[in-house]
C-alpha cells in the first residue's frame, strides 16, 4: 500500500492533470475535498519534489495553471490503483446506463479518471458528490464494460 506521502503525491498529480489550478490555495481546497489535509508547506515542498511548474501565458495575459512535467513524473501502478479506486463503493449497470457510488467527495476525482480513458465505450460521465451516472454505447455487453471501467477502478476485475 503506498505511503500517505505517496497517496497526496500522486493524488496531486491526479487533480493537476484533471483540473486548472492556479495556486496552492485552491490545490490545497481540492486536496481536502478528497480527504487529505496539507499545509501549504508541504504542498510547496510535494511540487517540488514533482517537479510541477506553471504554465506561463504573461504576454497574453491569460492565467497560469500548475503542469505535469509528462515524462519526469513517475506514478508506480500500485499508486495508480490505490488513487483511482480510493471512495470507490458500488456499480450498478442498466441499459446503456451505470451508476457507481463512491463515498463523499471522491465522485469527480473517479469520473474524471473514466473521462481520461477516452474509450468508445463511455459516451460521458456525470459527477455529483458521491455518485457517477455514466453513459455508454448501446448494445455493449456488461462484461466489457466491467472491463473498461476495471482499467480505473481494478475491483471490477475481481472474481
Amino acid at each position: 500500500m503506498a505511503s500517505p506521502k505517496d497517496y497526496r503525491q500522486a493524488l496531486i498529480c491526479r487533480l493537476i492533470k484533471s483540473n486548472n489550478i492556479s495556486d496552492q490555495k485552491m490545490l490545497q481546497k481540492l486536496l481536502q475535498a478528497n480527504g487529505v489535509t496539507a499545509g501549504q508547506g508541504t504542498i510547496s515542498r510535494d511540487l517540488l519534489e514533482l517537479h510541477i511548474t506553471k504554465e506561463r501565458y504573461a504576454s497574453s495575459g491569460k492565467p497560469t495553471y500548475y503542469s505535469l512535467p509528462d515524462e519526469r513524473v513517475q506514478i508506480s501502478e500500485e499508486m495508480v490503483r490505490f488513487i483511482g479506486t480510493k471512495g470507490f463503493r458500488s456499480l450498478q449497470i442498466s441499459g446503456n446506463l451505470s451508476v457507481i457510488k463512491t463515498d463523499p467527495g471522491y465522485a469527480s476525482c473517479i469520473a474524471c479518471e473514466i473521462d481520461a480513458l477516452h474509450s468508445p465505450v463511455v459516451l460521458g460521465t456525470v459527477a455529483g458528490h458521491d455518485t457517477i451516472l455514466i453513459i455508454h454505447a448501446e448494445n455493449t455487453p456488461r462484461p466489457h464494460i466491467r472491463k473498461t471501467l476495471g482499467e480505473v477502478i481494478p475491483e471490477l476485475l475481481e472474481p
